[in-house]
């Protein structure tokens, strides 16, 4: 029988090789890149995330340039620049705006694939490559075990047909994001209106360049430049050098777009030749399914169909608790008895989708090929992995598994430990008997222990003598020799390079990983659901019941991902977790360096957020007008016009400090009324200028604290010992290089009047030889009152009601508020007149 065995599998072997070799060779050339390829798969990879993560990086660095443009226009005053710099300004406008909304394009583009491009498509390429491998050393022992290599073949493909089941959905993902309307691509795939930009370009800088040249050669009567340097500088020398610095901004700016042109060819390029090998190693794995489907009917014929080999074998036999055995149909829920120890891991017999079913400790799986397609394996007497879970599940994705894969652990069973198997198909049982791997016969080894026999029948000797005698170590084996001429050797060599992504076992391997810290922490989780360890339900720490899932809830994202990691990967998107969710989650898992990382990140952002440079609208692109009224809670959109002086009117709110500020400095108060921080708009000569300033009481130490961009000052009374009063002149030590240089000098004036202070402040922009020869003085706080606190017998403060009327009874005050009123009454007289006028249908 044996012999009749083995001569069939090596008739058949090279039949059985075929079809598998040749899916195999298609897909580990195609791995290699030895198809229509450059690259192999691993650096394919490589060069397809990179193209992605370049994409914002390239339209960031040209919107920079254009913010630069910007601010180089905005530096000028448009009251002292010619007629011909206004086209100029449209087009910095004009390219600003474009860069604006492709940036914003690109970058919901980058959003919308980052984690399919950068997480998905590495990790399912490099589970295409492992699986190879193990279908590469699945057919290096078939000739010794056909069924185990058989098994290893069946599970690498289906592992194959996953991921490549996955990289097409990440395909489709991205087609998607590529077409922003039906059946068209993304505008900025192909940019044609740079080139309409470009031609304007050397239209308007023409013009501008023929024009400026009759502008700083103008004759001037009175050089004001010069007579404030002493000659050192002149109003010529400062047109030439504006004139010289835009046109090299606008040169800059230009030249950067054009490079612009097919900035997302790269993109596109390794999307095509990667989904193309994709669907490539999908045509070559159908060729290696219809290999395997044939090499497994083959191998059942000659060894009988059966699951993995690593799966159990032995029934169980009646007796320990049990009045039956385990021989189908066993007992009232049928199928077969199996022994298997406590505890020990169970794979799957069969490939297919694995679920759990209404009742605890049960595994079913969806058998999807072979002689046991559709058929409902059920197994019982088994915890299921946590990855494996009931449809009903709000986690429940599907599962797939391949035989040989781990789906659980066996556990106790009322008489000899054994698992139940059930086969049922169309609501029927099947015996699973048939399908089950069979024991292999262990043949002991002959010993000869005598050689001689005596046959004895009814007290007589019948016969006697020796078995082999003498003779017998001189007799030849005569065991049937099997010969095949055309036997098959497999000399299928090992797969070349390198894997792409990240190897799994190698993080889990790594004690430093988060996966090795929990692993150490949790040992008895064992990596299955490290959710149960935690207090989900808004505490802190480790759950105290040591086990359930502490109010698991299924809308925290770090539940989920301790629970079931391919479950979050689905549902929730990384760049949508907030900080202080991973801050709360690092805490929880007791991650207190990665905690500490993450805070200094976001201090980090704190402090440029809090020493942002001063914001000015005149320099501001119409995005970051937009984006300030809007975290100052004010309207957003209009014209650019319409947002400039809704951010330079001050709100009303502590109108003893806000009643005299200029109006085009653009200020934010403190909530109790006790500091301002301003930006202020200074115009020195044709230049414009923005500086940030501050002025701040500190109650606690009677402490006024000043700033000038980077420049501090603190001035101290001292609790209890307050002065008549202060009145200095400080030099910043700042200085602006235009016209020959300013240097901006602090004068402050604090007078303690009855209850309050009286503050005055101001910055004065001086020659920076002369610092007594100042062009512009700018007061930010003129006679501001603050309201002087005392102390309760609690050490809390106590602040004094404040007489407005007093407050605001100044000569000054009545001067401002009329000529303010003067404004707005001729504001709105003109306004009124305009509307009658076209109302009337009168001429001007």
């Amino acid at each position: 029988m044996i012999v009749k065995l083995a001569t069939r599998f090596d008739e058949a072997v090279t039949s059985i090789l075929g079809g598998i070799n040749t899916g195999i060779r298609m897909i580990k050339d195609l791995i290699e890149g030895k198809i229509n390829l450059k690259f192999n798969l691993n650096d394919l990879v490589l060069s397809f995330v990179e193209s992605l993560v370049m994409l914002p990086k390239r339209v960031a660095n040209l919107r920079s340039i254009a913010m630069k443009a910007t601010k180089k226009i905005g530096e000028y005053d448009p009251s002292e620049m010619p007629s011909f710099m206004k086209p100029v300004e449209h087009l910095v406008s004009k390219v600003q705006k474009f860069l604006g909304n492709l940036k914003s394009d690109v970058l919901k583009f980058f959003n919308q694939l980052y984690e399919a491009v950068t997480v998905v498509v590495p990790e399912n390429a490099r589970i295409i490559y492992k699986s190879l491998v193990e279908i590469v050393d699945g057919i290096r022992i078939i000739i010794k075990d056909p069924p185990g290599a058989i098994a290893k073949v069946g599970k690498g493909a289906i592992q194959i047909y996953m991921s490549v089941m996955n990289l097409i959905e990440t395909k489709d993902k991205i087609q998607e994001a590529l077409s922003s309307l039906k059946d068209s691509k993304l505008y900025w795939l192909d940019l044609t209106e740079i080139d309409d930009i470009v031609d304007l370009s050397e239209t308007v800088m023409t013009s501008f360049t023929a024009k400026s040249k009759a502008w700083v050669d103008e004759n001037i009567e009175e050089d004001s430049v010069s007579q404030f340097t002493k000659g050192k500088v002149s109003v010529r020398e400062v047109r030439q050098n504006a004139v010289d610095e835009i046109k090299a901004t606008v040169d800059e700016l230009v030249t950067s777009l054009q490079g612009l042109n097919g900035f997302a060819d790269s993109f596109l390029n390794k999307y095509n030749e990667f989904f193309s090998l994709v669907k490539s190693i999908k045509e070559a794995y159908a060729i290696l399914k219809e290999g395997y489907e044939k090499a497994t009917s083959t191998i059942a014929s000659i060894f009988g169909p059966g699951a993995h080999p690593s799966f159990p074998n032995i029934t169980r036999l009646k007796g320990s608790g049990c009045d039956y055995d385990g021989f189908y149909p066993a007992g009232d829920e049928g199928g077969v008895d199996l022994e298997a120890e406590p505890g020990a891991t169970v794979i799957a017999p069969f490939s297919g989708l694995a679920r759990r079913s209404e009742n605890e400790n049960e595994v079913i799986i969806k058998a999807s090929g072979g002689f046991v397609r559709d058929i409902d394996i059920v197994i019982k007497n088994i915890k299921p992995n946590s990855n494996i879970l009931h449809p009903d599940d709000e986690l429940y994705i599907e599962q797939r598994v391949a035989a040989g894969e781990p789906i659980g652990v066996a556990t106790q069973s009322a008489c000899e430990n054994h698992i139940k198997v059930v086969f049922v198909k169309d609501g029927g049982s099947v015996d699973p008997t048939g399908f089950m791997t069979k024991r292999g016969v262990e043949l002991q080894p002959w010993i000869q222990k005598c050689d001689d026999f005596r046959f004895v029948y009814m007290g007589f000797t019948i016969r006697a003598g020796s078995v082999v005698g003498s003779i017998g170590k001189f007799l030849k084996d005569k065991t049937p020799q099997l010969f095949n001429k055309n036997a098959v050797k497999e000399t299928m060599p090992k797969l070349s390079g390198d894997p792409p992504g990240t190897d799994v076992k190698q993080i889990k391997d790594d004690s430093k990983s988060y996966y090795g810290k929990l692993a150490e922490k949790f040992p008895k989780s064992k990596g299955d659901d490290w959710s149960k360890e935690f207090d989900w339900s808004g505490g802190n720490g480790v759950s105290s019941a040591g086990s359930g899932s502490g109010g698991f809830n299924i809308k925290d994202a770090f539940s989920v991902l301790l629970k079931k990691a391919d479950s979050f990967m689905k549902k929730f998107s990384l760049k949508k977790i907030k900080l202080g969710s991973i801050i709360n989650f690092f805490d929880k898992l007791g991650m207190h360096e990665s905690k500490e990382k993450l805070a200094d990140v976001i201090k980090t952002f704190k402090r440029l957020i809090d020493n942002k440079p001063c914001f000015n609208p005149m320099q501001a692109t119409d995005d970051e007008l937009d984006q300030e009224l809007l975290e100052r809670g004010q309207k957003t959109g209009g014209s650019r016009d319409q947002m400039i002086k809704r951010l330079l009117t001050n709100s009303n709110r502590c109108p003893l400090l806000s009643a005299l500020l200029p109006s085009d400095m653009y200020c934010t108060i403190d909530s109790m009324c006790l500091g301002i921080e301003c930006c202020i708009n200074v115009k020195l000569f044709m230049f414009l200028r923005s500086v940030k300033v501050y002025a701040r009481l500190d109650p606690d130490k009677m402490d006024f604290h000043f700033g000038i961009d980077d420049f501090k000052k603190t001035i101290s009374f001292g609790r209890g010992s307050l002065s008549d009063g202060v009145k200095e002149n400080i030099d910043t030590g700042i200085e602006i290089n235009v016209a020959g240089g300013f240097k901006i000098i602090l004068s402050v004036e604090i007078r303690l009047v009855d209850a309050a202070f009286t503050l005055t402040a101001g910055l004065g922009f001086c020659s920076i030889d002369d610092v007594n020869n100042c062009l512009v003085d700018i007061d930010f706080l003129k006679d501001a009152t603050i309201p002087f606190p005392s102390f309760d017998g609690g050490g809390e403060f106590v602040w004094p009601e404040v007489d407005y009327k007093d407050s605001f009874n100044t000569t000054e005050m009545f001067e401002v508020f009329s000529e303010k009123t003067k404004t707005l009454l001729k504001e709105g007289l003109k306004a009124t007149k305009d509307k009658l006028i076209e109302q009337l249908g009168l001429e001007q």
